[in-house]
């Protein structure tokens, strides 16, 4: 193997770049081995990886990216080129919660209940959402006697707690639906659309 490529033998041997299975941030991509030789880098893909390093990671429930990054080595006369596989992470959860809704359920003592599996949080971004809760102790309760109790639960993706309250009440009966009927059924021809109405144009369309 002459000099050259010996130079540039050490300069791939000794160049690292830190862990490419798990990349977060921009990398940072050497122009000079170790020991002379020029480094030329080329991205196969820029949208995720640029060839000066830069990182753009793909969008939350995208998935990670694999991104070749062909590093071309020259010194002398000579060349060589080796590829490298960086897989790029995608974006994780940063929505940050700042308020968790409290909540209250009534029941008769002696009632086996079970608790919601979900609460309402409010974001810094002002949204209101859903999230899953894991409630202290599991979903169903019972309470013998009358009062209320204070149950915690953990919401993923934050250190607040969500807080339920259950108020077992003696003589509480649990409320009935109404079913009786709201809507009505028309028979043929009692009803006509209008013309000129967005409905009528909707029907013929």
């Amino acid at each position: 193997m002459n000099h050259d490529l010996k130079i540039i033998e050490k300069d791939i041997e000794e160049l690292y770049l830190g862990n490419l299975k798990t990349v977060e941030f921009d990398l940072n991509l050497p122009r000079t081995g170790a020991n002379g030789s020029a480094i030329k880098w080329i991205s196969e893909h820029d949208r995720f990886l640029t060839s000066d390093g830069r990182v753009t990671r793909p969008k939350l429930g995208v998935g990670d990216r694999k991104v070749p990054l062909h590093a071309v080595f020259q010194y002398g006369n000579e060349t060589k080129e080796k590829i490298y596989e960086v897989t790029i992470l995608e974006e994780t959860d940063v929505t940050e919660v700042t308020e968790i809704f409290p909540l209250v359920r009534r029941c008769a003592p002696g009632q086996e209940i079970r608790l919601p599996q979900s609460v309402v949080v409010k974001t810094a971004k002002c949204e209101i959402l859903s999230y899953p809760v894991e409630w202290d102790g599991g979903i169903a309760r019972r309470y013998p006697k009358a009062g209320d109790y204070k149950i915690e639960g953990k919401v993923e993706g934050t250190a607040k707690k969500a807080v339920i309250i259950i108020s077992a009440q003696t003589g509480y009966e649990i409320p009935r639906k109404d079913t009786k009927s709201k809507v009505w059924c028309f028979t043929s021809g009692e009803v006509e659309l209008l013309p000129g109405t967005v409905f009528l144009e909707c029907q013929r369309a």
